[in-house]
């Protein structure tokens, strides 16, 4: 992936990847919220940085090993991300929640568009935030026809990612 400053983030905020995610995936800037580093997380999973998403993992909670992780998510391919909403999780707190849903592809199951619906929760110590555990949620708020597509291209949803 370039990482121009042009080119969108792989997280769908509408914001440049040299200036959103990629700081927290390299290194350079961990995340400030919650969200930042769901976001982030997001990015990771799409760019199978599967070493980013165990360092970002709370320890009591996390896969065996990255190895395994990759494994379970070898052929998803990771569309597009839609934060709905976050309690707590900003600079200053000790934990917080966000609610998203993640738009995917696997093609073990079916070429039809996905979504994980997903109340996660999260912590903050010192090494910064971790995600611990998330809570699958029923009935994802669905994007109308008209609507932008979840992938970010720009382009209306029934034109670009609906089936």
């Amino acid at each position: 992936m370039n990482s121009g400053t042009e080119q969108p983030c792989p997280c769908c905020s509408g914001n440049s990847y040299q200036t959103c995610c990629l700081p927290a995936l390299n290194g350079t800037k961990p995340p400030s919220t919650a969200t930042a580093l769901m976001r982030s997380r997001f990015c990771a999973y799409r760019l199978q940085r599967y070493d980013y998403l165990m360092a970002t993992w709370d320890a009591v909670s996390a896969p065996a090993s990255a190895d395994t992780l990759a494994r379970s998510c070898r052929d998803t391919q990771w569309v597009g991300l839609q934060v709905h909403n976050s309690e707590l999780g900003e600079a200053g707190d000790s934990e917080g929640w966000v609610s998203f849903s993640a738009w995917f592809r696997d093609p073990r199951e079916s070429t039809r568009l996905q979504v994980l619906h997903e109340h996660s929760h999260f912590l903050h110590d010192q090494r910064g935030w971790r995600y611990v555990e998330g809570e699958a949620l029923r009935n994802p708020p669905l994007p109308g026809r008209n609507s932008p597509c979840v992938c970010g291209s720009g382009r209306k949803f029934k034109q670009c990612c609906q089936d």
